[in-house]
């Protein structure tokens, strides 16, 4: 605090000592230029703006060899982060996004520059953007994403209270040129496999126009770093004879025998390699479609959308025979539930847009985005 004090005491006197040997520079008339560094009206590139405005690349995206596009961007961007949460469902697949470490309802994700529709999900778990809403980045194949372009800073003055975080612009690939890629990897301990193939092509809407089509798909096997569970998995026995009722943290764990009771012999024998704790599975196809047509020399009509739907389990956690939650007499051992997740997407948009109406550029259009999760 006392260097910054410094520093505005300095720059006070400096521009004392400038008006008193230049007192013509006080006068308002001499003016010659006056600089306006916030407009609503003209788009502002990366070296005018006085705030971080970060432009990544597809290829960048892709380097880091990132299975989607949300880790990718974990990697590629400053400041944004999102969790990676285990057995909580449609969440699994639908990870909530941060920026700047503020909530996930407070980051404006656009795509070519118009607003992304959230997810139908409320997070109400206990982690990262509980009472929010999420992006389905899985939606969005990488193959379509020409760069993206992130605001690492508050914008709600312009967009609303959900870009208090910033906002981030996906741009998707433009022109007629092909591509194609395929991609294989797995973990160090030879799971959590990934295949991903991914093909794109665009082609000519007269001489100046294009329309363009994304098609990705990724098989996603699961990967698991759980511990043995050395938890008590029965009902003991108090020194009584009576069997000691369960409890949210009822037991000690394996060979720690209660003083004042004795283990079910079973614990000596239950398997407890039960858990599935990491990635999970899932199965996504995605495509998307760009397109634009210059009308005249001064409009252009332009279209994109998509659509994509990822199946995938998510493993809950494992309910204990001793647990209320478990029926014994099904389950005599315990269980572990399995979610069954489908998450379909589809969005569209179209409009119309110009250089010059009474000198202002203008933009007319309409955009559609639905989502279910089950």
């Amino acid at each position: 605090m006392g260097n910054k004090l410094k520093h505005l005491t300095f720059t006070g006197v400096s521009a004392l000592a400038v008006l008193a040997v230049s007192p013509a520079l006080a006068q308002p008339a001499d003016l010659e230029e006056i600089i306006v560094i916030g407009s609503r009206f003209e788009p502002r590139i990366v070296t005018q703006s006085p705030t971080p405005i970060d432009s990544i690349s597809a290829d960048e995206l892709t380097r880091g060899g990132a299975p989607d596009l949300q880790s990718m961007l974990k990697v590629a961007v400053p400041s944004f982060s999102t969790p990676r949460p285990a057995a909580a469902g449609s969440l699994d697949f639908l990870t909530p996004p941060t920026m700047r470490g503020l909530s996930t309802g407070q980051l404006l994700v656009l795509i070519n520059g118009k607003r992304r529709h959230t997810a139908p999900d409320l997070n109400g778990s206990s982690q990262i953007g509980r009472g929010d809403v999420a992006y389905d980045f899985n939606s969005i194949p990488a193959a379509a994403i020409s760069r993206v372009e992130v605001l690492r800073d508050g914008a709600a003055a312009q967009y609303g209270s959900d870009a208090i975080a910033g906002v981030l612009n996906v741009q998707l690939a433009r022109g007629t040129d092909g591509f194609a890629s395929a991609r294989f990897g797995l973990t160090e301990k030879g799971d959590g496999e990934h295949t991903e193939i991914a093909v794109a092509k665009g082609i000519e809407l007269g001489d100046d126009g294009f329309l363009r089509l994304t098609v990705q798909y990724q098989d996603h096997n699961a990967s698991d770093r759980a511990a043995p569970d050395t938890r008590q998995q029965y009902f003991g026995r108090n020194a009584a004879g009576a069997l000691v009722m369960p409890s949210g943290n009822y037991g000690s764990g394996t060979g720690l025998t209660p003083s004042s009771g004795t283990l079910d012999p079973r614990e000596a024998t239950v398997d407890r390699d039960i858990w599935k704790f990491g990635d999970p599975k899932y199965e996504n196809l995605s495509l998307f479609l760009n397109a634009e047509k210059p009308l005249t020399d001064g409009i252009t009509a332009y279209a994109f959308g998509g659509y994509s739907r990822l199946k995938g389990n998510s493993f809950n956690f494992f309910r204990r025979a001793g647990q209320d939650e478990t029926v014994r007499a099904i389950y005599p051992d315990g269980f572990l539930p399995l979610q069954e997740i489908e998450i379909t997407n589809g969005s569209g948009a179209f409009g119309l847009k110009g250089d010059d109406l009474a000198g202002f550029g203008w933009d007319l259009s309409s955009a559609y985005g639905g989502m279910s999760a089950s």
